[in-house]
């Protein structure tokens, strides 16, 4: 992920990607969008010349990733001791996005993204709600979208199919919440 991070417009140190000091929110949650898209993108070069890495033109492997994206507080530096040192983040909102990355499995997407990621994104990205679940490590729900796209982006991490349809999905989810067919 890093090189997209930085082609994204991410700080170049090696690290765990995190906010630029000077960064909104929204800024942000863009950079991220825009670097998951890009891996997306290299994933599918990576297809393309898997066959020649390989040597191998039939029974490739699958290769294929899923994100979790939450935004929020966590602590983010070099922990351990003088004789193993790591350098990693931890927190709830870090244990939400890697549980959010799992959660893909169930739903079959590829990019799911929590509520307050949602929030702060606004009209910036398309998005599809999906469910709301409790996660591992959490009582409280978490509203959770599938992100399609940045708004007016041509690029996308779900399939067309997926992005037309998005809308009309939303709008029957809040139907059935409204006449309790659903939480």
């Amino acid at each position: 992920m890093r090189p997209c991070f930085v082609a994204a417009g991410g700080p170049s140190r090696r690290s765990v990607p995190r906010a630029p000091a000077d960064a909104t929110p929204l800024g942000f949650a863009l950079l991220v969008y825009n670097a998951a898209i890009g891996q997306y993108a290299a994933l599918d070069e990576f297809r393309r010349r898997l066959p020649d890495l390989m040597g191998l033109r039939k029974d490739l492997p699958r290769v294929d990733f899923r994100l979790g994206i939450a935004t929020g507080e966590g602590v983010v530096d070099t922990i351990g001791s003088d004789l193993s040192r790591c350098y990693t983040m931890i927190g709830d909102t870090v244990n939400l996005g890697s549980r959010l990355e799992g959660v893909n499995k169930v739903y079959g997407t590829r990019i799911l993204i929590c509520a307050r990621t949602r929030e702060l994104a606004g009209d910036a990205i398309e998005t599809r709600e999906v469910d709301t679940v409790t996660v591992v490590g959490k009582t409280e729900p978490v509203q959770v979208f599938e992100l399609s796209a940045r708004s007016g982006d041509a690029r996308s991490s779900a399939p067309p199919s997926h992005r037309a349809a998005a809308r009309g999905m939303g709008r029957e989810l809040a139907a059935h919440r409204q006449v309790g067919l659903w939480r």
